[in-house]
């Protein structure tokens, strides 16, 4: 997900590139482990992109802290150590009513 990302940033014009702000996204082993889990969680890889060596993008930490903000504000349970070291685990369970 990762390569074909970076390269969908690569090819947009300088000027909508310098907006992109990171990147996340989930793996076929996410989706897997999510149906494993009976559908109650998600991990969510996040962070910046690399294009051409360079980062695309705000620090890991910075997006991560984007992404489980965003999920907060869904509704949707977030655990996340705040590092950019850890995958983000989006708690679906807190959804069920």
């Amino acid at each position: 997900a990762g390569y074909e990302i970076a390269t969908d940033i690569k090819a947009m014009p300088a000027a909508q590139r310098s907006k992109v702000r990171g990147c996340a996204f989930y793996t076929r082993q996410a989706a897997a482990d999510f149906n494993r889990r009976g559908f109650k969680g998600l991990y969510i890889p996040y962070g910046p992109v690399d294009v051409d060596e360079n980062q695309v993008g705000l620090d890991t930490v910075a997006v991560g802290q984007i992404v489980a903000t965003s999920l907060r504000e869904a509704g949707i349970d977030v655990e996340w150590d705040g590092s950019g070291d850890k995958t983000i685990f989006a708690r679906f369970s807190s959804l069920e009513s």
